[in-house]
């Protein structure tokens, strides 16, 4: 588990994003990156900031429910 969103993509394949309290998956996403997942090639993939902008929306619109 990580509160990190490049961490989880970048280790992972697949990635569960919760909702704040309570708790809940809004989402679960397979990742799927081209190649060895080395840290440093898996974010200079165009899939990983796909990834990552796709949670990052998810996460933004919990944010704006406050």
């Amino acid at each position: 588990m990580t509160h990190d969103i490049g961490e989880a993509i970048a280790l992972s394949g697949r990635v569960l994003v919760m909702s704040r309290r309570p708790g809940r998956i809004l989402k679960n996403l397979e990742i799927r990156l081209p190649g060895l997942r080395s840290a440093l090639g898996a974010q200079s993939s165009p899939a990983f900031s796909a990834h990552f902008e796709e949670i990052w929306a998810i996460l933004r619109g919990e944010l704006t429910e406050l």
